[in-house]
């Protein structure tokens, strides 16, 4: 859910813009990208993704002839998508949204045996 929201807004307030579910054209975006290690200047990048629902990718799980032992959905996420919209949790070192953390599916963590 996470990465279907935008958060290009003025009034910085987060709302669903891209598509949940995989679709067949990929979600375009430009994202800023620098390498400060080698002294280069930022840059823009196009960049082009497909969501995934969680239906879709528990089912390739089963599909690839894996057993699903552990499903959790977490309101938290290791990395700051959104400054501002977010707060940072010392005690996970993970990132949730400031207001109503539950709202939000952020990260999964899923685990699967091939028998």
């Amino acid at each position: 859910m996470l990465w279907t929201l935008d958060d290009d807004r003025d009034d910085g307030v987060l709302v669903v813009r891209d598509p949940y579910f995989e679709t067949v054209a990929p979600v375009a975006s430009t994202e800023e990208a620098t390498s400060e290690e080698e002294g280069l200047e930022p840059d823009e990048s196009s960049v082009y993704s497909w969501n995934h629902g969680i239906g879709e990718v528990i089912s390739s799980v089963l599909d690839a002839g894996l057993t699903l032992t552990g499903f959790v959905e977490h309101d938290s996420v290791p990395f700051q998508p959104f400054p501002g919209a977010m707060t940072y949790d010392p005690a996970t070192g993970e990132y949730r949204l400031a207001v109503r953390p539950e709202r939000l599916p952020a990260t999964f963590t899923l685990s699967a045996v091939k028998d």
